[in-house]
This record gives structure tokens, sequence and C-alpha cells, in this order.
């Protein structure tokens, strides 16, 4: 088996931060074996409180924007039924041909209502062209078409008080212009925590609908579909800084009629329900505008949750996400079919021009395609985007500490036990070629394995709860994995080395008596430990894991040291959320928040915290760039500090590795670079298990 990556060790302030780190982040080690270990919790009543600098630039852009984008752009169809219209496949990349054939012709402003049929010759997409610079560049000057006309600005329907920061100014003559002729809208894309929320609600207010809209059949309502998460947040925004706009939540008798949903300015509901479908009322309302906040949620095409997205109807849509690609390429195209992108709206040309290609490793001409679209429908701005030479957003330091667990002996003869185990029957089916009809076992062992990292328990844990969250995770998973290459038996794959002859089954080593704590609990005590000792108990942290499960587990050390904190889960009632993060934000002696990744590591703003505890590491970074940004945001005041845990010798070790091929991937494709694979082959799962090929 492959010894995974060491962690990294810094002395006297050397900046050596290990690869799958942000540029942005200082990252730094803490041995967590230096202290003595935390005691097994003792049966003390329990404490848990119930709810009621700037980057610099690569290059200044000076040129107007080109007309190319523009074209690109105005291939957004008309929103008057369910889906986008079809186009023929033939002429799958005639499109960014014109946009960079045609730019020297066209006019600033100047439109063109039909595509060229002409094939673009092979240099017309070179990526040192001009169709292939960033969206926004790292630096927007006074050239910049849309530029800042002034560093904040009132908006006219906004609360007395309220102005916008430049960069939401920039945003707001953005999107007027991807509502005016023939453009529907497009995807919003800017950092997390940037305040996007804000930018919708200005185009809200800014365009409401018109007599022609009526005369058309279209309603005066916007519809905003978000996370459950999101929905009181929303309320509260509009409330908070349109005061005049009448913001309904879509529930119970308002589900059944579409008047009342049409009375409305704004309709706020969530992706369950309109996943359910079996609310006509939102499907009989044409729509002013719907607006897809975290976009990312239909990211996968096959879903009922993208297809019923898809079916809403509408004049304007636009799609809101920091993170737009989270695993691979084929990500973007819910987006593309629900904002009607032609052609890359169907199924057929997106592969064709974008899916297929990647797959076979001819990405270049593929990514350039692609980034030509994107330029003409997506605004994405990063937190260290310049504007006028200041970062648009003004945040404290974020700081990234990979933080190593060791394991006692005892851990490590279980893991190394329940890893040969696993291994093992993993390479009983490679000999016998049968994973691909296996790799929803396949990946739930990843899972099991990544749980024995955190807690012997959670691997022994078998009761229905545990099951219920490991089993979906593992199909979801299935989607990031490339089954192209799955038809292997033995030849060609070498068994792993530390595969003893005999492998033990690991329930028979440890009994769950024996293992109160583990090492990722242990660090996490001392973490918080120091945490109140650094800041005099004035600070307050957030503890994540993929399970809840550990979440009860970590709840008595908790309870032991008497530190006070709040749960935030998936189980609980959107109300008893809410109380949840009231009570984190107003009480004092709440100090600690225990947070569900999956439930929490989306859209909240959790800026009363400033440190994150991740406990356990996943391949996808986005999702812990969302989860991390929950803090580090607007309106954060304090340095962030950010804990991730793992532990040595590990399947955590190799994760880590596997996060910054994630990171390059989304990287790449934003940005017209060139790209190799972009999902988890069959050889990289295996080596996950030390199963590697000759």
């Amino acid at each position: 088996m492959q010894k995974p990556r060491k962690s990294f060790r810094f002395l006297d302030g050397e900046d050596m931060r290990p690869p799958w780190i942000p540029p942005r982040d200082k990252a730094v080690e803490i041995n967590a074996l230096e202290e003595t270990p935390v005691q097994p919790f003792s049966p003390k009543p329990r404490k848990r409180v119930s709810a009621g600098k700037p980057a610099i630039p690569s290059k200044v852009v000076k040129e107007e924007p080109s007309a190319k984008a523009e074209l690109v752009g105005e291939l957004s169809a008309e929103h008057s039924s369910s889906k986008p219209k079809g186009r023929a496949l033939n002429g799958k990349q005639t499109f960014a041909a014109k946009a960079v054939k045609e730019e020297s012709s066209l006019k600033e402003g100047t439109e063109s209502d039909e595509p060229s049929t002409s094939h673009p010759p092979p240099g017309d997409l070179d990526p040192t062209n001009t169709v292939a610079r960033p969206f926004v560049p790292d630096v927007i000057t006074h050239q910049d078409k849309y530029r800042v006309l002034k560093e904040l600005e009132t908006v006219k329907g906004f609360a007395p008080g309220v102005k916008l920061l430049p960069h939401q100014n920039h945003a707001r003559q953005w999107m007027a212009h991807r509502e005016t002729g023939k453009r529907r809208g497009g995807i919003i894309a800017d950092d997390m925590g940037t305040g996007k929320t804000i930018q919708a609600l200005v185009r809200i207010v800014d365009a409401r609908a018109t007599v022609e809209d009526k005369k058309e059949g279209w309603s005066g309502a916007t519809l905003i579909v978000c996370p459950v998460a999101l929905k009181n947040q929303w309320i509260r925004e509009a409330a908070r800084f349109a005061p005049g706009l009448r913001v309904l939540e879509h529930h119970e008798k308002q589900r059944h009629d579409p008047k009342i949903l049409m009375s409305a300015d704004i309709v706020v509901t969530t992706y369950g329900i309109v996943r359910s479908k079996t609310e006509t009322a939102l499907f009989g309302v044409r729509w002013l505008r719907i607006i897809l906040d975290e976009a990312h949620e239909i990211r996968n095409r096959a879903t009922q949750t993208a297809k019923a997205c898809w079916e809403l109807q509408s004049k304007f849509r636009w799609c809101m996400t920091g993170t737009p690609i989270q695993n691979k390429v084929e990500d973007l195209y819910p987006l593309f079919h629900f904002l009607g992108v032609l052609p890359l709206s169907e199924w057929d040309s997106f592969n064709e021009m974008l899916a297929r290609p990647l797959r076979r490793g001819i990405s270049g001409r593929a990514i350039q395609q692609l980034h030509v679209y994107l330029n003409g429908v997506m605004i994405r701005r990063k937190k260290d985007t310049l504007i006028n030479g200041r970062p648009i957003v003004t945040l404290p330091p974020r700081t990234v500490n990979l933080v190593t667990c060791p394991f006692t002996s005892a851990e490590r003869r279980f893991y190394d036990t329940v890893e040969a185990w696993i291994t093992n029957q993993v390479w009983e089916m490679v000999l016998a070629g049968e994973i691909r009809y296996n790799y929803i076992h396949v990946l739930t062992w990843l899972l099991r394995l990544r749980q024995a990292c955190d807690h012997p328990r959670l691997f022994y844990n078998e009761d229905e709860h545990n099951e219920a969250e490991a089993e979906p995770e593992a199909r979801a998973l299935l989607d990031e994995v490339d089954v192209s290459d799955a038809a292997v038996g033995a030849a060609g794959w070498r068994r792993p080395s530390k595969l003893p002859a005999r492998v033990k089954d690991p329930k028979v080593l440890v009994t769950q008596k024996a293992v109160p704590d583990s090492a990722k609990i242990r660090a996490i005590v001392r973490l918080l430990s120091r945490i109140h000792e650094r800041s005099g108990g004035t600070e307050k942290t957030i503890v994540y894991s993929q399970w809840t499960t550990m979440l009860d587990l970590i709840e008595p050390f908790l309870d032991d040291q008497d530190i006070r904190y709040i749960r935030y889960d998936g189980k609980m009632s959107s109300k008893k959320r809410t109380d949840a993060i009231n009570t984190l934000a107003t009480d004092s002696d709440i100090t600690v928040a225990l947070v569900s990744l999956k439930a929490g590591g989306i859209g909240l703003n959790l800026t009363m915290c400033n440190n994150v505890i991740l406990t356990d590491p996943w391949w996808n970074p986005a999702t812990e760039e969302q989860a991390f940004d929950r803090v580090h945001r607007l309106g954060q005041e304090l340095p962030v500090h950010v804990y991730k845990l793992t532990t040595e010798d590990t399947i955590e070790g190799r994760i880590l590795e596997l996060q910054e091929k994630k990171r390059a991937l989304a990287v790449a494709a934003l940005s017209g670079e060139r790209i190799k694979g972009h999902k988890l082959t069959l050889e990289e799962m295996l080596a996950l298990f030390g199963i590697r090929a000759h």
C-alpha cells in the first residue's frame, strides 16, 4: 500500500503550506499528541442547551468587453415554456466560432439574431485569444464596460441608509444587462459570503413587472428556491434591506392557490417542495423571475430536483452558487439546461462538445468552448478580486491549520484491522471481476473507513440511523465515479502489500466499552481548551462532522468539560434549527455549535463564530470551502481559524491528495485552462484501498 502524503511541519514561520490548502490561507500544523490524553467522560448532567492581504493581480485587462461575450450570452432561449427548445447538433461549434470570427465586425451593443453556420478555423479558439479571458478579471478597471460609477450607491426601494458595495453595484448593472433584449438571466458565481443575496434583492426591486410583461401573461412575482436552511434567511434579509416588498413563505394553504402566490413580490420555497411536485401551484404560475439559490443543488441531471426545477416557468432565470463546479464539468449542464443556454442546454450537445472530450483526455478545445459560453452568462468575483486597487470585500485573515490526530496503540490496531478486512473484500471483487457490479458496496466501504478514523463506535454502530446516513452518501458518490473503465479482473492489479494472508473480523478486536473516546475527540477537546484560554472564553467554535452519530459521541465530552453548546442537524425541525442559531448568536455562555456538515455547511451565516473544527475531511474541497465560508464572510470581525483534523497513515491522507485534483478541476474549468481527467477513476478509487495497477 502506498504510504500517504506526510503532514507538513512548519518551523520559525516558514511558509510551506501543503497544496491542498487554498493559496489565500496560511497553513500551520498542530501536533495533537503533545499533551495528556483526554480522560473518558464522567456521568455528569448534560449541558446541552435546547434551542427555545489583497491578492496581487496577474494582469490588468484594459479592454472593453468584446461583443463575443454578448453574442454568446444572447443564446439564452425564451423561457415561456417549461423546457428549452432543441437545436440541431450540427451547429454545436458555430456559436463560439461566431463570437471569435465576427468580433472585429460587431460594434459595441450590436446584437445578432442568428448564429453563424460556419465552423471555426483551428486557431480561433487558441488559449491566447481574447475569447479565453476570465469572465471578471482579478482587477476591474475604469475601462470595464460595467465599471463602478461610485464606491457606494443607494437603491430606490431599499431601506434608508443601505448602500451597495462597489462589486454589488457592478453586479447590479450586469444583471440589468442580462435581462435586456433576448437575454434571460445568468449565473452569479461570486465567492461565498460576498453578498449575492443583496444583489438578487436589488434586481427584484429595480425591475418590477412591466405592463407588457403582464400582457404577455407573466406575474409580478419572483420565486426563490433555496435549501431549507436558507428559507428564513431570505425572509429576514428581504425585510431588512427591502421592507417594502411583500414576501410570502410558501407553505400550508398558500401552497395550493396560485392567486395568492402571484400577489406577492417574492415567494420563498425549498428544493424539497419543488422536488415533490405535489404543490402544483408553483408550476401553475408564470413567474417573472426564478432564482435558484445554492444552484449546485441541481448539479445531478438525473435527479427529480433538477427535472422539477427545469419545469418551472419564468421569463428570467438566475442561478446563484459560489461553487458552480463541485465534482466535474457535468455539474454545469443542469444549470445550462435551466437557463436555456443553447446548444449546451441539450445533453447531446453538451456531451459531444464537452463531456466526451474530457473523458477522453482531450480537454483543450472543450474547455475553451466552455469558457466562451461562461463568458456570456456568468459573473464570478473572488474575495480577493480588486476594484480600483482594493479587494471587493475586506475580511479578517483566515488561517487553515492541519491537525494531526495520533492513534493510541489500540486504535492503530483497530484501524489497521478494519482497513485490511475491507481491502480484502474489495480485492476479492477485483479477482472475480465484479467491481463494476458492486460500486455501491465499494463506496460504502470507503465511508466505513472514514468512520473508523473518527471513532471505532461509528464502525460498530449498525443501527438504522447510522445505515441511513451511510447509504445515501454512497449512492450520491456514484455520480462522481467513472464506471467506463470498470470492466476489469485481477489482471493488471497488484495485491495490496499490507494485506495479511488471513484477515480478522474487526468486530472481534475491540469492544465498544473499551473505546469511549478517540483520537479525533481528544483533539477536539484540546482545541476547544486552547481557544478558551486564548480568547478568555469570548470566542465561539463550530464543530462540523459528516456523521450525526459522531456529534452524539462528542456531546458527553463537552458535558464533562462544562462546555455549553447547541446542536444543528437535519433531524431537527426548521423552527428548532432557527432557534438554535438564534441562541448561538445571543447567548454569550454558548461557545460551541455541533453542526452536521450536510445540514449546516451551506448557506448559513455563522459570523458569530470565528473558529471552525472540521472533524472529517472529504475529497470534494468545495464542500469544505462552503462550510468555512459560513464563518469567513461579510460581517466577520475577528480572525478566522480553521482546524482540519486528520489521522496519519489512513485513508484520510489519500483523500487530501484527491482534494487537490478536485480543486484543480474547478479552477481550470472556470478559467479556461487545460485539464485532465475529471472523475474519480477506478484506478484512483482502488488506490484508496492500496490496490494499484502493475
